[in-house]
């Protein structure tokens, strides 16, 4: 079946370059399923942007990958913004979905792609080889949605140094 536009020449035209040139630059995107509702998470090809959104908020950042989910907890979620850098590989976000809307940490870790996501007695804790050498080094969320980076060893939340 052949479908004719009948809306005025402009409206044919634009739907077609929209169609044409769509798949081009096709989106990356997956559903982020929370308890209080769904997150859409999109990355644009053509400018690394990242958008996380619901039905009233939209967050953007720049990641040179699509990232994963790596952690969930209640209604909040763990990514990885990569920045396509070998010196820097790139940070990490936590995003939390609350009945006032979405918000995201500020980026933290130390430019190591390699976290680990544990759970502790404190709730979940991302825990990064430390720099040059050191001890291993972990970042917990908080309620408030800040995060708090422990530089002093893992041993103090009773855990072993797993690099």
């Amino acid at each position: 079946m052949r479908k004719t536009c009948v809306r005025p020449a402009m409206s044919c035209l634009a739907l077609t370059v929209s169609l044409v040139a769509g798949p081009a630059f096709a989106d990356d995107s997956t559903e982020i399923r929370l308890p209080l509702g769904s997150v859409l998470m999109t990355r644009t090809s053509v400018n690394d942007d990242l958008t996380l959104a619901t039905d009233v908020d939209t967050l953007t950042f720049q990641s040179a990958y699509f990232p994963e989910v790596e952690a969930l907890s209640g209604n909040s979620f763990l990514i990885f913004l990569a920045t396509g850098e070998h010196d820097c590989a790139g940070y990490y976000i936590w995003g939390t979905l609350e009945d006032t809307g979405l918000r995201a940490s500020p980026q933290f870790g130390n430019c190591s792609d390699r976290g680990e996501v544990l759970r502790t007695a404190k709730g979940l804790m991302l825990v990064m080889p430390g720099p040059k050498g050191s001890g291993a080094v972990s970042y917990f969320l908080n309620k408030d949605g800040t995060v708090t980076e422990n530089n002093q060893g893992l041993e103090v939340d009773g855990i072993v140094d797993p690099f």
